[in-house]
């Protein structure tokens, strides 16, 4: 698997739905869903029998539908426990197996997953600064194995700050009286007001400040995804896996034994995240050579010993928070 799968946790009202809108609108393709309205068929696959030939015909879910995008899934902790389990081998091994009415297939769902979650109680509970996020993850009811499945588990509190209350108040206040009314906008020639902004690469928001438009941002990801491949250096790759090796050995050691014993890296996780880390050295590195189009970046030890490897330590530590 070689796609990230992302769990936004946070309390309500914390904007996590339009976080997963936006990026339905920045990705090449995406499909969103919610856990409500969705059920283990229609994230994985279906058969139905058609009504004129008779026979029986395949159709593909979410999944399926955003293989090589973007799944997005609200409400994941709405889920029922058996239509979850469906697609527990989808986010694992990228593939769906089906048997069913006489038909023996496997379809692609090679996509990464966004999905949302609330905790059940109403808000989270305070945690700690040395305490892991798994913590806040079992207040969603949600399985443990599935914590796995996920490479990033995100926090999203709400937190009393008046700086933030204060500009969020503004950016609704803002909406609400620089906005159009749905009549005016209903009776305007003008059907698509993105139409004439497609070739921008910046525009102005509600509080003045200017920020990369959303055509420019898809572009940009599908540009990258197709064109921009980093690669490790002998160096460094031997300096990531001397950290592994260490990791798994730490295991069988006495100092390290308590009363939870948990492998610290399994060898599932262990291929996402060294991708993930290894796109975040490709920062710098293509920062540094910017001045010339970098279509494979080399990453030396340098980057993977100060970047790569203090965020494996950082997100072991805090149990796959980043």
């Amino acid at each position: 698997r070689g796609d990230i799968n992302v769990l936004l946790l946070g309390d309500p009202g914390t904007a996590k739905s339009q976080v997963l809108k936006y990026v339905e609108k920045t990705a090449s393709r995406a499909v969103y869903t919610t856990g409500k309205g969705a059920s283990a068929v229609g994230l994985t696959a279906s058969v139905h029998r058609d009504p004129i030939t008779r026979e029986w015909t395949l159709e593909g879910g979410a999944l399926v539908l955003a293989d090589r995008g973007v799944c997005l899934i609200d409400e994941f902790d709405k889920i029922n426990e058996e239509d979850r389990r469906a697609i527990h081998p989808a986010m694992e091994q990228g593939m769906i197996h089906i048997s069913k009415g006489g038909i023996t297939a496997t379809l692609p769902a090679r996509c990464a997953i966004l999905a949302a979650a609330n905790p059940k109680d109403g808000r989270f509970s305070k945690r700690g600064p040395n305490q892991s996020v798994i913590r806040s993850y079992n207040e969603t009811g949600l399985p443990p194995p599935l914590a796995s499945r996920f490479d990033i588990i995100w926090m999203i509190r709400d937190e009393i700050r008046v700086e933030d209350d204060e500009r969020i108040a503004r950016h609704i206040l803002a909406v609400r009286t620089q906005g159009v009314s749905e009549t005016k906008v209903d009776e305007s020639l003008d059907l698509n007001p993105m139409e004439g902004r497609k070739d921008q690469i910046f525009a102005t928001g509600a509080d003045g400040t200017e920020h990369l438009t959303i055509e420019f941002l898809r572009k940009f990801i599908a540009y990258a995804k197709r064109n921009i491949h980093p690669d490790l250096s002998e160096d460094a790759r031997a300096l990531i896996l001397e950290y592994y090796t260490d990791e798994r050995q730490s295991f069988g050691r006495e100092d390290q034994m308590g009363e939870s014993e948990v492998i610290p890296i399994t060898v599932p996780l262990w291929r996402p995240r060294c991708l993930l880390h290894t796109h975040r050295c490709d920062f710098p590195v293509s920062d540094r050579k910017f001045h010339q189009p970098v279509m494979m970046p080399r990453i030396r030890e340098e980057d993977a010993k100060g970047i790569a490897l203090p965020c494996f330590e950082f997100t072991l530590k805090s149990g796959s928070e980043c």
